[in-house]
């Protein structure tokens, strides 16, 4: 056969019987019967051509003892006089409106030239999704990291299947929900029985289908066995994806748009509401085991006198240091240079050229009606909350040349009242140490209200100021001495090594905190099963 006038999917006559296509098939599988769910009346097909155009194909059971044995995944075809139908599918899973057909007449020839994507995947971008441009009627591709994930559902009338609901969260800080049903819930079970200890699941959803549901986009697997389902695979995607997630830029998109567009919104209100201790501040310091608790309480200062930021490795996160290093110049010669370098503690920055950003490292007094205590916002709930980066607000305040000790942003927290989630570490235990870092904080005032009304913190507001014992007033905050100060940088750097623990990160899954003993080994992401 004369194979060398391949046509690409773009350019074909469909109305000619002589086109020869180069094709992978990247999907297959076999459609019953309508009449007998035992027989097979078709195998179905995705196939790709080189330009990475996507065609529905169709072969019917009576050609199966012609071409049945060319169809396996990854193979590459050429395919001479096929036929070309309309995709008349209310649902499709590609976007083309023609679907390539196969007879007694068509020829194929399995091609030793291998080209392209063994899986052929199109990803669809989440902001994409969330700006409702991605389309319901065509299957998507989606990637990302398992950021939260739900106890599985038993599906109601079926005690073999369950449904699970998770949110992935791509490199640009957008987030969606994913819900996985039946087998494919039970792949993801599977692996996470086989690892339990995985700190980082990325997860590929091939041939998705996307829903709004309430205001909300869903995607889930498709119902006909259509759907592939890659977590944590040795391919080149999710390999990449997880370098990128190392080596994410230091201008990310703000967070703040996973916060009010995605999926994340129910389930923040379980992170408050559901299976969780609530505390007051005088209790605090009472604590003796690793724990997280919930807090009312209203921010009544951000301390001018520690730094709310610090120069963190982009690789790794964790604090930089700078040095500088005096070389001789010449030989003999008395004099040196001296050039300034960045240095990474952690031993996978070893020997690496460092570079840094700035990251949150904010310090803010809170008070409830037992007292007042001090806490930490890092980095990512201070991104969602200030919609900047560090780097923004910093390179803003040294702009204006405020004489403000503190950028304007910061006014905004002061007097306002959140629901915080505190993560009680064994530094805390063990020393008794009244700093506090904030895993998770909301100002969404039905889930502050629920709060109040569980805990009765209503009753609580009404009490006299006889009634509240504060750990030091607020009068005497400015007047600190310096020495206190230093002492108190000491003891937030010792506590945190001024880093963003994963644990305490509001854009990545936590790590358990009973097994943290050591935060200098934290790994990428931790997904987080709830309720």
């Amino acid at each position: 056969m004369d194979f060398n006038n391949i046509t690409m999917l773009n350019d074909v006559d469909v109305k000619s019987y002589h086109n020869i296509i180069r094709v992978r098939i990247i999907s297959w599988w076999k459609l019953p019967s309508k009449n007998n769910a035992d027989e097979t009346y078709s195998i179905e097909m995705i196939v790709v051509d080189e330009q990475g155009t996507r065609m529905h194909a169709s072969c019917l059971s009576k050609y199966f003892s012609l071409f049945e044995k060319y169809f396996t995944h990854g193979s590459c075809l050429i395919i001479k006089s096929p036929t070309f139908g309309p995709n008349t599918a209310t649902f499709k899973y590609v976007d083309n409106r023609h679907k390539i057909g196969f007879y007694y007449n068509t020829k194929i020839t399995q091609s030793d030239d291998l080209f392209g994507s063994f899986y052929g995947f199109s990803f669809t971008g989440f902001k994409s999704i969330l700006d409702k441009t991605a389309r319901e009627d065509v299957s998507i591709d989606v990637i990302g990291s398992v950021v939260r994930c739900f106890d599985r559902v038993k599906k109601a009338g079926d005690n073999n299947y369950y449904r699970r609901s998770m949110e992935l969260e791509d490199l640009e800080n957008h987030c969606i929900c994913v819900t996985l049903w039946d087998e494919y819930e039970k792949q993801f079970s599977d692996y996470l029985s086989k690892h339990p200890d995985v700190t980082t699941i990325v997860i590929v959803l091939q041939f998705g289908r996307l829903k709004w549901f309430g205001g909300k986009p869903y995607v889930s697997n498709a119902f006909n066995n259509v759907t592939r389902l890659f977590i944590n695979d040795d391919i080149n995607e999710i390999n990449s994806f997880k370098q990128s997630l190392l080596e994410r830029p230091e201008k990310e998109t703000s967070s703040s748009s996973r916060r009010t567009t995605s999926s994340l919104i129910y389930s923040l209100r379980d992170e408050f509401l559901v299976n969780n201790d609530f505390c007051k501040v005088a209790e605090l310091l009472e604590i003796m085991e690793v724990k997280s608790v919930i807090i009312v309480a209203t921010i009544i200062h951000v301390d001018p006198h520690i730094e709310w930021y610090y120069d963190a490795c982009t690789k790794c996160n964790k604090k930089v240091n700078k040095e500088v290093i005096r070389t001789m110049e010449d030989e003999g010669s008395a004099d040196f240079e001296e050039k300034k370098v960045l240095t990474c503690k952690t031993p996978k920055c070893a020997g690496e050229a460092i570079s840094a950003t700035q990251r949150f490292k904010l310090p803010i007094q809170v008070q409830d009606p037992t007292g007042i205590t001090s806490f930490t916002i890092f980095d990512g709930e201070a991104r969602r909350i200030f919609k900047k980066t560090a780097k923004e607000i910093l390179e803003k305040y040294l702009e204006v040349c405020y004489n403000k000790s503190l950028p304007d942003e910061f006014d905004d927290l002061v007097d306002k009242k959140y629901g915080f989630k505190i993560d009680i570490t064994n530094y805390n235990v063990i020393n008794k140490c009244q700093f506090f870092t904030i895993s998770k904080m909301t100002n969404d005032s039905s889930i502050i209200g629920e709060l109040e009304k569980n805990f009765n913190l209503e009753e609580d507001d009404s009490w006299t100021a006889d009634n509240v014992t504060p750990i030091f007033k607020l009068n005497e905050i400015e007047s600190i001495s310096k020495a206190d100060k230093v002492k108190l940088k000491c003891s937030l750097d010792e506590i945190y090594d001024v880093d963003e623990p994963l644990s305490y990160s509001s854009t990545k899954a936590r790590q358990s905190l009973s097994s943290s003993g050591k935060e200098d080994n934290f790994k990428l992401l931790t997904p987080k099963l709830e309720k």
